[in-house]
């Protein structure tokens, strides 16, 4: 009698075991954590020395439970690659079987989990690309939208003001290259929010002559920039040696196409616009005094 009494709470402890292990685990294949993916990326070459993200062969993934950016609890953190010629992405990870609440954040780049949301450590040498999916359908296939975290500068065309001839052009920059990235507090900014411990760059050319229309693809962090234009102005015996500056605002997640009109000499405001093409489009005046 004794033994039998012994042996009904370990009976008990063991179904509860295997109740849990039952709730973990997937009645069959379809419950399988999958993922497609939605993006805008483009087909591009390789630009200095980053390549832009055109497609992903995998990617990384992060669940989480709980309020989102606040107390979360990392679930998982694993490696989705895709299934073959399948536009399907798999990591091995399984639903439950009462829904858990999940939400997920991806990146092409490692992902540390944190409980205001996983940070990824970025550097303008990659073109970084991030999701965060706050609302997935639970046993099911959910699709993924990646945005790009950094900023890139294309072209910088700088015209000369009627009846002057410009040497001597400079026109810089010293870029933010990188840093700490929050995919929660990013997620949907594209002025820099979300960005810690930036680290910055050598100065960076983006014109030195009229016209140019070379892409920089130069890739920086996302944010209000201070641009130098440094040139002389001749007409005729007149010469004179201009050095302006002005802030403008470089937008994340777009290629940022700056141009500027030279004033005629002796006047004090230089009108630069900055509009930006695929990646989503963006137009910002800027005056250098």
């Amino acid at each position: 009698m004794k033994r039998l009494l012994y042996c009904i709470p370990a009976l008990a402890l063991f179904c509860a075991s295997c109740e849990k292990d039952a709730d973990m685990h997937p009645l069959d294949n379809s419950e399988e954590i999958c993922f497609t993916v939605e993006s805008v990326f483009n087909a591009e070459v390789k630009t200095k020395a980053t390549s832009a993200v055109t497609e992903l062969a995998s990617f990384n993934v992060n669940a989480v439970k709980g309020a989102l950016g606040s107390t979360e609890t990392s679930i998982f953190n694993a490696e989705f690659t895709k299934d073959g010629s399948s536009s399907t992405y798999k990591g091995g990870k399984y639903w439950p079987a009462t829904d858990p609440s999940y939400r997920f954040y991806a990146s092409n780049v490692k992902l540390t989990p944190s409980a205001e949301g996983p940070v990824v450590e970025a550097g303008n040498t990659t073109d970084v690309v991030c999701a965060v999916l706050a609302d997935p359908s639970f046993k099911t296939s959910n699709a993924l939208v990646f945005s790009h975290i950094f900023a890139r500068i294309g072209f910088c065309n700088i015209i000369a003001p009627e009846g002057y001839a410009v040497s001597g052009l400079e026109v810089t920059l010293t870029p933010k290259t990188g840093g700490l990235y929050n995919l929660y507090a990013g997620n949907g900014k594209t002025d820099g929010t979300g960005w810690s411990s930036v680290s910055e760059g050598s100065s960076a050319m983006l014109a030195s002559s009229i016209g140019s229309t070379i892409d920089n693809g130069l890739y920086l962090v996302p944010g209000n920039y201070v641009l130098s234009a440094s040139y002389t102005l001749t007409a005729g015996d007149y010469s004179e040696n201009f050095t302006k500056t002005s802030t403008v605002s470089i937008v994340g997640g777009k290629i940022n196409n700056i141009s500027a009109t030279l004033p005629e000499g002796g006047a004090q405001q230089i009108a630069f616009t900055v509009s930006v093409a695929p990646w989503e489009t963006n137009n910002i005046t800027a005056t250098l005094s």
